[in-house]
C-alpha cells in the first residue's frame, strides 16, 4: 500500500522530549524532512540519540536544565516548537513551560489541569455543554459505599496521574473486592474519581489539531479483555478500525480539544456510546495506546502528520475515506510471571498481517496491570472488523511467544 507522505516545510527546528521507542519515529521523520532537532532523554543511550542534531542526556522534569539548553541553541537551530509524546506526566508540563518561556506553540500549562486531573476534565468539558461523565472523588471505603447505594454499577480510575488504564477497575455494591479496587485506584494525593457505569461500546476518537483546524484520523472500536490475566474492566485488548468518518464524532472531538485547550498536538478521547448519545470518559493530547502504530499499518503518515501539527503547519486530511479494508490491533500480554521466550520473528511479511514486539527475547514479563505491561502487538487486515480481529487475534496466537515461570 502507499502511504501518503506529510512532510512539513524544514524551516524551523523542533524540542524534542525523549528519545526512546514512541519518540524515535519522530525524530527519524524529521531528519528525513530536514527538520532540526534538539532531543532530551534521560537513557544517555537513547535509540533516538543518532537522528536528533543535538541531544542532551536530561531527565523530561529537569525544565530548568533542558530551558537552558534550548536557550545555548537558539542562535544556530530556530526552535519553534516542543513535541512530547510521553505519557510521562512531567514531560507534558516541561513542554508547557517551555511553550510560556519561548513563545513556541503548543499545550499551555493551564489547559493540562484539565487533562491531568480526571475529575477537572469532566467538570470543563460539562461546562463547554459536552456530554461528559459526571462523578466524584472519593478517598475512603465509606464514600465508596455511599456512592454504590446511589449507583449500583460504578467505575474506579485514579484522579490524576494515571496511565494506560492502571487502577481502572468496574466495581458494584456486592463486589466483595471492591475496596481492594479502590485502594489500588487511589493516586499520589490518596484521590479516587468513581463514575457511573455506561453501557454501549467504547470508541476511541484519534486526530490532531494544527493551525486551529482539526483533523480525525481514525474512529477505533475498542475490544474489551476477556482473557487470563485480566485484572478487570479497565484493560483493553485492542482496536478495530472499520468506520472512518462520523461527522457528529468528528465534531464532538473537534469541540472537546478546543474546551480543553489542545492546540499544535494530538488528540485522542475515549467516548461510551449509550442509548442517549455518545458520552466523553476520558481524553488527553496524545494518541490512545499504540494507535500509532495501527495508523502506520493503514497507510496514514503518522509521524510526519505529527511534526507538522507540532510545528502549527496547515494539514491536508489524508485519504481517510480510500482505505477499503477493516484494520485490527491485538495487545499481546503474559498470562503469568517469568521470563519471555519469542517463538516468531518481528519481520512478518509487511502486507495484511504485522507483528511487532515492546519487549526483548529473556526480559522478564508480568501478567498485565495495564496496557503499558504489553509485550508486543499483532495487525491484520480484513474484509470487515470482525474478519479483521480474527486475523489479528491469530498472528498473536500462543505460538508467537512464550512466558518461561520464574519459580
Amino acid at each position: 500500500m502507499t502511504r501518503r507522505k506529510t512532510r512539513p516545510t524544514p524551516r524551523v527546528g523542533l524540542c524534542v522530549l525523549g528519545a526512546g521507542r514512541s519518540q524515535l519515529p519522530f525524530l527519524r521523520s524529521a531528519k528525513a524532512a530536514r527538520i532540526p532537532t534538539v532531543a532530551f532523554d534521560r537513557d544517555p543511550k537513547a535509540p533516538g540519540r543518532a537522528y536528533a542534531d543535538r541531544f542532551y542526556p536530561v531527565g523530561l522534569d529537569c525544565s530548568e536544565e533542558i530551558a537552558r539548553h534550548c536557550a545555548t541553541v537558539l542562535p544556530e537551530i530556530p526552535l519553534a516548537a516542543c513535541l512530547a509524546y510521553t505519557e510521562f506526566p512531567a514531560a507534558q508540563r516541561t513542554a508547557a513551560q517551555l511553550r510560556e518561556r519561548f513563545d513556541w506553540r503548543g499545550t499551555n500549562a493551564a489547559s493540562l489541569a484539565g487533562i491531568h486531573n480526571k475529575f477537572d476534565f469532566s467538570r470543563r468539558l460539562r461546562g463547554a455543554g459536552l456530554p461528559a461523565a459526571q462523578g466524584e472523588i472519593i478517598r475512603t471505603a465509606c464514600e465508596l459505599d455511599r456512592f454504590l447505594a446511589q449507583y449500583a454499577d460504578a467505575v474506579l480510575k485514579p484522579c490524576s496521574g494515571g496511565a494506560g488504564s492502571r487502577g481502572v477497575a468496574r466495581t458494584h455494591r456486592d463486589d466483595p473486592d471492591r475496596v481492594t479496587r479502590l485502594a489500588r485506584a487511589l493516586d499520589a494525593d490518596g484521590n479516587a474519581l468513581i463514575e457511573p457505569h455506561l453501557p454501549g461500546p467504547e470508541l476511541s476518537l484519534d486526530g490532531l489539531v494544527s493551525a486551529g483546524a482539526g483533523t480525525l484520523l481514525s474512529i477505533a472500536t475498542k475490544r474489551p479483555e476477556s482473557g487470563a490475566g485480566n485484572p478487570g474492566y479497565g484493560l483493553c485488548a485492542g482496536y478495530t478500525i472499520e468506520r472512518r468518518e462520523d461527522p457528529a464524532l468528528e465534531a464532538l472531538a473537534f469541540e472537546a480539544a478546543g474546551a480543553l485547550g489542545i492546540e499544535n498536538s494530538f488528540f485522542s478521547f475515549d467516548v461510551r456510546m449509550t442509548a442517549a448519545g455518545p458520552v466523553l470518559i476520558d481524553g488527553g493530547p496524545l494518541l490512545d495506546a499504540k494507535i500509532e502504530r495501527l495508523l502506520v499499518f493503514d497507510g496514514v503518515d503518522v509521524y510526519g502528520l505529527g511534526l507538522a501539527a507540532s510545528l502549527g503547519l496547515p494539514i491536508e486530511k489524508p485519504a481517510l475515506t480510500a482505505r477499503e479494508a477493516a484494520v485490527a490491533l491485538r495487545f499481546l500480554y503474559a498470562e503469568n510471571e517469568g521470563e519471555l521466550v519469542l517463538g516468531a520473528p518481528s519481520d512478518l511479511p509487511r502486507g495484511d498481517l504485522q507483528l511487532e514486539w515492546e519487549r526483548k527475547h529473556g526480559d522478564p514479563v508480568r501478567p498485565p496491570a495495564s496496557v503499558a505491561d504489553i509485550v508486543g502487538i499483532a495487525m491484520a487486515r480484513g474484509d470487515d472488523a470482525e474478519s479483521a480481529w480474527a486475523r489479528a487475534n491469530a498472528v498473536g496466537g500462543a505460538a508467537c511467544f512464550q512466558v518461561r515461570s520464574s519459580l
